[in-house]
């Protein structure tokens, strides 16, 4: 099998130019820096851990989840995200969130949990300071 350096797309071993994008052909698949960040199962065929990532635009920054837990829930926020990956096989995009990102979005919720309890027990606190007489 043959892969496109630049989409990662594959091609039987007599092709030579990707039909997507043009680019020639390696021999071999490309080899991932860390295997344990892309395990998994594609839902579409089944192929256990032969994806490739997918750069997606998104922001890294959210006035809430800053105003609810500031610098730290940020980056606990941000790591928490799910990754998207398209599998080799058969090209199937899907999402996978790592053993650390899963770890980082409790972290998350620790950090936010106070400040959504907060939110909600003020204003019943101060309706029943107007229903409830004083003392």
């Amino acid at each position: 099998m043959k892969t496109c350096p630049y989409c990662g797309k594959r091609y039987p071993d007599t092709a030579s130019v990707c039909e997507l994008d043009q680019q020639p052909l390696k021999g071999e698949s490309p080899r991932r820096a860390n295997p344990r960040a892309l395990e998994g199962t594609c839902p579409a065929c089944g192929v256990a851990d032969d994806f490739y990532h997918v750069v997606e635009p998104r922001s890294a920054f959210n006035l809430l989840v800053y105003l609810a837990g500031g610098v730290p829930a940020l980056i606990f926020w941000n790591a928490a995200k799910s990754r998207r990956v398209h599998c080799h096989h058969c090209g199937a995009g899907f999402n996978i969130r790592s053993t650390l990102a899963r770890f980082c979005g409790i972290i998350f919720w620790l950090l936010v949990a106070p400040t959504i309890i907060a939110l909600i027990l003020f204003p019943i606190e101060v309706l029943l300071s107007f229903v409830l007489p004083p003392g």
